[in-house]
């Protein structure tokens, strides 16, 4: 599975320096949780949804979760994983 970091504006995708594209094909494709956080202080996101692709091309088959869903759910974990209380 494919993750991007997409506008839920435009539909269009990330790209590496922080544009946006509509051809996922160009646009840069999140491997690990720390660099979808990264991108996301970098370029200070809003209103974006992180993409799942599960083939080569955007299809009916894919989701995607709200950015800012997702980024509370990474803090939560990562305080557990470490013992910290959680709110």
């Amino acid at each position: 599975m494919r993750k991007f970091i997409r506008s839920k504006k435009t539909n269009a995708f990330l790209t590496e320096k922080g544009n946006w594209t509509s051809d996922v094909e160009s646009a840069f494709e999140f491997y690990n949780d720390n660099q979808i956080r990264e991108a996301y202080a970098s370029f200070r996101l809003k209103a974006c949804e992180l993409y799942y692709c599960f083939g080569t091309k955007p299809s009916h088959l894919d989701f995607s979760f709200p950015l800012a869903l997702w980024l509370k759910a990474f803090v939560i974990r990562r305080r557990k994983n470490h013992g910290e209380r959680t709110r």
